[in-house]
């Protein structure tokens, strides 16, 4: 494996496969890699870029280097962005009194696996503020966490909410600025609105999870209540659980019921993972609409046999209609029939005329309604025939 590579070499490596995946070829990080292509002003495919690729849709072609303003080439060296094996240690940063006007943009870079930028600011989006609302410790349930009433679903422990809320805000602001939208969700199986975070067209789901530690024995704590005299009753109660400090940051896409999660661990904490949230939520989006497309053939399919369904019980319907439009004009018919015949009786029977001097008159008035009723005289005057197709 080369040791120096050129920009034109790097341009042409990284516009063929992932980044993350070239950097797993050349042995070095994805985020080395990908700071060395913005300092070299070598360009990186856009946004849902693979996914468009994946999906068939037409995407950018690899644009040509421009010759740099300094006039040098620098050259990727696989030797100066190896993997660190030791861990680099999170360095803490004090919290500084900055205008309101700054704090949406403040960021404090930590060096976690190739400076990932994690916030540091205080102003954070509504809906991460609507998620943390209330905190309060005397609010947590009997597993020691509190549980989100709207904003992300969060149950975690009040000692892990700024934490919590700066993550989500990293993740915001990172997709936010490259266009993406935070919108409302609701799960038909589900009574509450979430927020998503919409990624070209695709919704993405961020929640938080903190497991719980139980205590053998349990731990013995005061408390008291106000009994029913007014007076304030002081007792021991039993502690069971505890939060165990240990997030865990699930994210999923509206249209899988599988997740992706990023834990805290004895190696690497939440936040050392999100250098990898690019290409998770890259996953979840190829495969979101994979399944929304599948999902979306299958009641095209559905809907197109129940239409052949429905027009066979159509087509039953319609020949039992023209069969029994025919059954009713040839009763009608018939019995017309009948009355005929009795005028032709009353008009040949001689006492019938001599007792009535304008039966004539009588006759085509009898002739007449029958005519009215008869269906061949209907059709004779533009009916349709009884029973024609419809």
């Amino acid at each position: 494996m080369k040791k120096k590579y050129s920009r034109q070499e790097i341009l042409d490596l990284i516009w063929a496969p992932p980044i993350s995946k070239v950097s797993n070829q050349l042995r070095v990080s994805a985020s080395g890699l990908s700071k060395w292509c913005d300092i070299a002003e070598v360009p990186k495919p856009p946004m849902g870029y693979w996914i468009k690729k994946e999906l068939g849709k037409p995407v950018p072609e690899m644009p040509s280097l421009h010759v740099r303003s300094n006039g040098d080439e620098p050259e990727f060296s696989t030797v100066d962005h190896l993997p660190r094996v030791k861990k680099l240690a999170r360095e803490k940063s004090s919290v500084k009194d900055v205008p309101a006007e700054e704090l949406a943009a403040e960021m404090v870079t930590f060096k976690i696996n190739g400076n990932f930028p994690i916030y540091q600011g205080r102003s954070f989006h509504p809906a991460i503020e609507e998620t943390f609302k209330g905190s309060d410790k005397s609010k947590t349930n009997r597993f020691g966490r509190l549980e989100s009433i709207s904003g992300f679903d969060a149950q975690i422990s009040p000692d892990n909410v700024p934490r919590a809320k700066r993550i989500l805000q990293t993740i915001l602001n990172m997709y936010l600025s490259k266009g993406a939208e935070v919108k409302s969700y609701q799960r038909w199986s589900n009574g509450r609105s979430l927020p998503v975070l919409v990624i070209d067209g695709e919704s993405i789901q961020f929640s938080f999870y903190e497991t719980a530690t139980r205590h053998i024995p349990p731990l013995r704590r005061q408390s008291s209540y106000m009994s029913y005299d007014g007076h304030r009753r002081t007792y021991m109660a039993s502690i069971d659980y505890t939060a165990s400090g240990k997030l865990e940051l699930k994210i999923s896409h509206v249209d899988l019921y599988s997740e992706r999660t990023l834990k805290d661990s004895s190696s690497k904490s939440v936040e050392e993972g999100l250098s990898a949230i690019s290409e998770i939520v890259s996953d979840l989006m190829v495969r979101g609409r994979a399944e929304r497309i599948e999902r979306e053939a299958k009641e095209l399919e559905r809907e197109r046999l129940r239409k052949i369904e429905q027009d066979k019980a159509d087509e039953i319907e319609r020949k039992k209609r023209q069969w029994q439009d025919l059954q009713e004009n040839a009763s009608e018919w018939a019995a017309l029939q009948e009355i005929r015949a009795f005028i032709n009786a009353m008009k040949a029977d001689r006492y019938f005329r001599k007792k009535h001097p304008d039966w004539r008159l009588w006759v085509s008035w009898a002739s007449d309604q029958v005519n009215r009723r008869d269906p061949i005289y209907k059709i004779r005057n533009g009916k349709a025939l009884p029973g024609a197709p419809i």
